[in-house]
């Protein structure tokens, strides 16, 4: 597995350790495009809960795809007017796939050390430490970020 818990987005030597995994054939996969706008957050978690079901991994998916979400939001050209977004989830035997896929902006993706008084600037702090491994694949024109989280309990629902 990839264990990729941060990454550049430019002078990257080895561009397709950051790709998104692929996930073994005979995955299930569900796809969404959603307007750049702070409500479609909650859009977003549901649309994973839909694709889960009640389980053990679904309230961490929700939180890791709220998180990836808010920041193509807040931090990617998908947030401005007229912007996009599109989340992929991706479910193996094993493992979860989570992707945002956002409309690129000047920077990349990367971990904060946010101080305690301040508001923002923990979520891909907290994606790290939920999943087994992340990554940001892309440039200002486009970047997905990914995580891959452990499937604890039962299958997606079809």
């Amino acid at each position: 597995m990839v264990n990729v818990r941060a990454s550049t987005c430019t002078n990257v030597r080895d561009a397709d350790m950051l790709r998104p995994p692929k996930c073994a054939e005979g995955t299930q996969r569900w796809r969404g495009t959603f307007p750049g706008k702070r409500n479609q957050v909650r859009e977003v978690r549901r649309f994973v809960n839909g694709f889960l079901g009640e389980g053990v991994s679904t309230d961490i998916a929700e939180l890791v795809a709220s998180e990836l979400a808010t920041n193509a939001i807040r931090h990617s050209s998908s947030g401005e007017a007229g912007g996009r977004f599109q989340v992929t989830v991706e479910a193996g035997d094993e493992l979860l796939l989570l992707a945002v896929l956002d409309e690129g902006g000047p920077s990349c993706p990367q971990v904060q050390k946010a101080a305690d008084e301040e508001m923002n600037g923990r979520g891909l702090r907290l994606v790290s430490e939920l999943t087994a491994s992340w990554g940001v694949y892309g440039d200002e024109g486009g970047r997905t970020v990914w995580a891959l989280l452990p499937i604890q309990s039962g299958p997606p629902r079809a």
